[in-house]
C-alpha cells in the first residue's frame, strides 16, 4: 500500500482542488516551489537518473550554495513582512520569482516531475505543462504564503557531495506546534549554483509530484490531464507595453514593421509567449515611463551605469557601429579610435552629439560638445563648419543622409568603425516579472539570430552583423 502524501503536500487531483496546509508549513516550502518551478523551459540534456543524491552520499563543508539561499529568502522574507495587503497574491508571487527564478534549473525540475512521460510528450505538450503547470504551482503556494507572519529560520548545516558539485542547504523554521526543516538541493553549472529541489523531513517534492501525475496519466491520458489542468490556471499574463524613441532604421513608425528594433523585440517576445502593445515617444518620456512603471519594456538601450541603476539588460539582439561625420571636404580619413581622440584634440570646433546617447568612456572628458535633439539640425551645422565632426550610429547616419540628398554632398562618413555598442533590450527593476521577462526573451533570441529571419531582416534594413 503506498504511503500517504506528507501533510505539505499540495495535492494535484483532477479537480486541481488544493488540500489544506499547515500553516506551519507555509514558510520557505513556499519559496522554492514559487520559484523553482516558475517558468520551465524544455531544452535540457539532465538525465532523470540519480538527480536527486542520497543523503549518505554527502559530506559537510562550505560553500556559496549556502549564502545563494540564505540571502534569497532573507530578501524574499523581508519583503513579504513589510506587505501591507497579504490577499495580494500576485504581488507575493512577484516577490518569490524575483529572488529565486535566476537561481532555479526550471529544465531539470519540468522532466524531473513528468518523469518517463517527459520522452513521451510532443514540444507542444512539453510547453503547455511548463506553463500551466508553473501557473498552479504560482496560485496555490502564493496563497499558502500569505499567511507567513515573520516566523524566525536559520540554516542548520551544508552538505555536499564528494566532487563538491552538488549541495544540500539545511533550514530550521521555529513553525508551530513543531519545528520544520526544509532541505534545498542545487547543483553547480558554470560556475553557478542552481535549485533543483526542495524535501521537508527527507521527503522531496519533485517525487511526490511525480507520483501524482503519474498516477493522473495513467488513469486519464497525458493530454486530457494537461487539458484541465490548463483550463483551471490559464494564462492570464498582462500585456507587456514596449516602448520607442524615433530612432529610425530601428525605431519609426512608416517604416517596415516600424523598423529594426521593433521587429526583432516583438518577434522575440512573441516566440516566448507573450502579448504585446507599442508605444512610440520621446527618449526622455520613455525612461520616465519607465522608472514610473508606466512602460513594461525599452526597445533599444546601451548600456551605462546610470541606466543599469533602474534597467534589466537582456542579451544584445544587434551592435550598433559609431562612425564619424564630417564635412565632406575633409581629407583624411580616421580608422582608429585614438586617431579620433587626436583629432578632436586638434579642432576647435565642438563634437556634435545626439541628446541621450549612452556615448559612456567613448568621449574623452574635457571635449568640447554640442548636444542635439534632432539629427537634420545637428547635420546642417556639420555641412556649414560649425562642428569639427559628428559621432553617430553608422545605420542612423545612413538613413539620415539618403534622406537628404543636399546634404550628402556636403557631409560624408570620414572614418571606419570608431566603436561598437551592443543593443539591448532593458526591463524596470522593479517590474516583478522583470527576471522572467529577460530570461524567456534571452532563450527566445538566441534561437532567433540564426534563423533566416533575423538575417532577412538585416538584409532589409542594410545592417551589418
Amino acid at each position: 500500500m503506498r504511503n500517504p502524501l506528507p501533510k505539505f503536500y499540495i495535492r494535484i487531483v483532477p479537480n486541481y482542488k488544493i488540500s489544506l496546509i499547515a500553516r506551519a508549513l507555509a514558510f520557505l516550502l513556499v519559496i522554492f516551489l514559487q520559484s523553482a518551478l516558475p517558468c520551465l523551459s524544455i531544452a535540457s540534456n539532465h538525465t532523470l537518473s540519480s538527480d536527486i543524491p542520497a543523503s549518505d552520499s554527502i559530506h559537510t563543508t562550505a560553500g556559496t550554495a549556502t549564502s545563494l539561499i540564505k540571502q534569497s529568502v532573507r530578501k524574499v522574507t523581508a519583503q513579504l513582512t513589510s506587505l501591507t495587503n497579504r490577499q495580494n497574491i500576485h504581488e507575493i508571487e512577484g516577490i518569490i520569482k524575483r529572488y529565486f527564478l535566476p537561481h532555479t534549473d526550471k529544465e531539470r525540475i519540468a522532466k524531473l516531475v513528468l518523469g518517463s512521460h517527459w520522452k513521451k510528450a510532443s514540444i507542444p505538450q512539453k510547453q503547455a505543462f511548463i506553463d500551466c503547470f508553473t501557473r498552479q504551482l504560482f496560485n496555490a503556494y502564493a496563497q499558502s504564503f500569505s499567511q507567513y507572519k515573520g516566523e524566525p529560520w536559520s540554516v542548520i548545516k551544508t552538505e555536499f557531495n564528494s566532487t563538491k558539485s552538488k549541495a544540500a542547504v539545511y533550514l530550521k523554521i521555529s513553525t508551530l506546534p513543531e519545528p520544520s526543516e526544509l532541505i534545498f538541493r542545487l547543483y553547480q553549472t558554470n560556475k553557478k549554483w542552481v535549485i533543483y529541489d526542495l524535501s521537508k523531513n527527507q521527503i522531496s517534492l519533485v517525487k511526490n509530484y511525480r507520483d501524482q501525475y503519474a498516477s493522473l496519466i495513467h488513469q486519464q491520458g497525458l493530454a486530457k490531464t494537461l487539458a484541465i489542468l490548463c483550463k483551471t490556471f490559464p494564462d492570464k499574463a498582462k500585456t507587456l507595453i514596449l516602448a520607442g524613441g524615433h530612432w529610425p532604421p530601428f525605431i519609426a513608425k512608416g517604416l517596415p514593421g516600424n523598423g529594426f528594433s521593433v521587429e526583432v523585440v516583438t518577434s522575440v517576445l512573441k516566440k516566448a509567449g507573450y502579448n504585446l502593445k507599442v508605444i512610440y515617444a520621446t527618449w526622455g518620456r520613455v525612461t520616465q515611463g519607465m522608472q514610473e512603471s508606466d512602460y513594461d519594456v525599452s526597445l533599444g538601450t546601451w548600456y551605462s551605469n546610470e541606466r543599469n541603476q533602474f534597467l534589466k539588460f537582456s542579451d544584445p539582439y544587434y551592435e550598433n557601429q559609431l562612425v564619424l561625420l564630417a564635412q565632406s571636404t575633409a581629407d583624411e580619413r580616421i580608422n582608429t579610435h585614438d586617431q579620433f581622440i587626436l583629432k578632436l584634440k586638434s579642432h576647435k570646433s565642438p563634437l556634435g552629439l545626439i541628446e541621450d546617447y549612452a556615448y559612456g568612456d567613448i568621449i574623452p572628458p574635457n571635449t568640447t560638445t554640442q548636444l542635439y535633439k534632432h539629427y537634420t539640425t545637428l547635420l546642417v551645422d556639420l555641412a556649414k563648419g560649425s562642428l569639427s565632426y559628428s559621432l553617430i550610429e553608422k545605420s542612423v547616419a545612413g538613413f539620415h543622409l539618403s534622406l537628404q540628398p543636399a546634404l550628402r554632398k556636403n557631409v560624408s562618413i570620414v572614418s571606419d568603425v570608431i566603436y561598437s555598442l551592443p543593443l539591448h533590450m532593458t526591463v524596470a527593476r522593479h517590474n516583478s516579472q522583470a527576471d522572467d521577462i529577460i530570461h524567456r526573451f534571452n532563450k527566445q533570441l538566441a534561437i532567433y539570430k540564426k534563423s533566416a529571419e533575423y538575417q532577412a531582416l538585416l538584409n532589409q534594413f542594410r545592417m551589418q552583423y
